[in-house]
């Protein structure tokens, strides 16, 4: 299913209006996808509401649209097995 969405990432991306990264786990048959917001100074207190509201609106959009397609697409994949 990662290859798969790896491949064609443009539904997932839409889903959550952002570009997801990929990555190999290291040592593991593994990957992971990742949604990255560069922040010029993490370490600056007042660029953190900013941070905090963009990570619980994307949250927000991979437990209400990210998960429900990820288990509807492994249903359908197990049910052809």
């Amino acid at each position: 299913m990662w290859e798969k969405i790896r491949n064609a990432p443009q539904p997932w991306n839409a889903l959550v209006q952002f570009d997801w990264g990929f990555e190999q786990v290291e040592g593991r048959t593994r990957a992971r996808m990742y949604l990255d917001k560069p922040v010029e100074d993490l370490r600056n207190e007042s660029s953190w509401p900013e941070v905090f509201q963009w990570f619980g609106e994307k949250l927000s959009l991979v437990y209400g649209l990210i998960a429900p397609k990820l288990r509807e697409e492994m249903e359908q994949i197990q049910s052809a097995e």
